[in-house]
Order: C-alpha cells, then structure tokens, then sequence
C-alpha cells in the first residue's frame, strides 16, 4: 500500500469500518470490497438481494453502503426504505453505482437519498475520491414529508460564490425591502 493511502486510511477508517455492498454483480462486490478494506475497513458485507440487505444493515449498522441501480435490483427502494427507517445507520452515506447513469436515473437516486452516485465502470481511484469526499464534506441530514436524506445542496453561503441574481442581493445596502402584511 502506498503511502498516499496508507494516510488515507487513516483520515477515512471510521467512515468505511463496517461497509455493505448490496450489487447484483458479487464478482464486481468483490472487487469494491478490495477497495474499501484498502482504506481500512474492518467489516465488509455483499449482498445481492435487497430484502437480504435490509436484514445485513439491521444486524451490523453500517457506517457506508453502496448499492446498485439494475434492472434485477431495486436499490432505489432500499434506499427508500432505509432512509425511512428507525435505524441507527440511516443516515449512513449511500454511494449508488448504475451502468447507465441518466440525468432522470439521477434525479431518482438523489431524490431517494443517494448521498453519491457513481458510473460503472469505475476506477478504485475514482470510488477512493468519492469516499473523500464523504468524509472531507459531510452534509446536514433533512426530514420532511416528501423528503428524508442529506442535504442536497454541495454548498455552504461561505464557499460558494456567483454573480448575485437576485435584485436584492444586488443593492448595495442603502436600499431596505418593503414588506407589505
């Protein structure tokens, strides 16, 4: 193991201490598996079935879950489902792996709760990157009715800079908004 990694690890062994990859795919399982016990990980745990999955995560409490987005796999509704749940992983960081990433596939996955989403086939560096990134960048966790999973927004007020649309963010202070009751 490189050193790179090796100080990798280090920074990511509690978020990928005990990780469950539900994919249909167990050759390619495997192999994400590989890559996580790389960061150190100390428990990994494949599924191929969702019901099966369900039970895993209720046993172990995951710290990371990956799941796939296939024709024979509904990890759309696993999420759903975990993200609705009592458990105490529920707000574990979800990766969804999908073969056929489409703008409206990803719609769906962010909308379940898919903290990110990666494209098969991917790289160990690029999985490597998105657990970073986890870690690195934690995101609030929100709760409504139509809603349950980590903030969406990848951005803080501090971080993030645009040209100021809005005709208000525009002023240059003098100005006060009326507001009308």
């Amino acid at each position: 193991m490189s050193a790179a990694l090796r100080n990798r690890s280090v920074d990511l062994a509690s978020l990928v201490s005990r990780v469950v990859i539900l994919d249909a795919h167990l050759h390619g399982a495997r192999l994400l598996g590989d890559v996580v016990k790389q960061l150190g990980s100390r428990e990994v745990v494949i599924e191929t079935d969702g019901d099966l999955a369900m039970e895993t995560v209720r046993s172990i409490e995951p710290t990371l879950i990956f799941t796939e987005m296939t024709a024979g796999l509904d990890g759309l509704a696993f999420v759903r489902t975990l993200r609705r749940s009592t458990l105490g992983c529920r707000q574990a960081p979800v990766i969804m792996l999908a073969a056929e990433p489409t703008a409206s596939r990803i719609r769906q996955a962010r909308d379940a709760g898919v903290h990110e989403f990666v494209r098969k086939p991917y790289t160990s560096a690029e999985i490597i990157r998105r657990i970073e990134g986890l870690g690195l960048r934690p995101r609030g966790w929100l709760e409504n009715r139509h809603y349950v999973g980590p903030d969406r927004r990848r951005f803080s007020a501090e971080s993030f800079h645009t040209p100021k649309r809005r005709k208000s963010d525009q002023s240059d202070g003098l100005e006060r908004l009326q507001i009308t009751i």
